[in-house]
């Protein structure tokens, strides 16, 4: 199965280019391998950091259920009564 790619073109100074060509031949590696590779690293990083900010927030909710004991017991059904009571006040 072949994959569809796109031709793309990088400015890089000096610096970069040379960490790049460096690694690139130290691994045997052409340098759109290198690229590519980095790419993925990074963006399997940030899948990762998004799954676990989402399951701290999960888990932030989870411990807010049922820790709210006062208040009416039916606020989800009477909450337009509710509002207005305190709209009055």
């Amino acid at each position: 199965m072949r994959l569809t790619q796109h031709r793309t073109q990088l400015f890089l100074d000096e610096e970069r280019y040379s960490w790049l060509r460096y690694r690139a031949f130290n691994e045997g590696k052409t340098l759109a391998q290198i690229v590519r590779e980095l790419l993925d690293e990074k963006r399997l990083f940030l899948a990762d950091k998004e799954t676990k900010r989402k399951s701290l927030a999960y888990q932030k909710i989870g411990e807010l259920v049922g820790s709210l004991k006062t208040g009416p017991k039916d606020l989800s059904i009477n909450h337009d009564q509710c509002l207005a009571k305190d709209f009055a006040k």
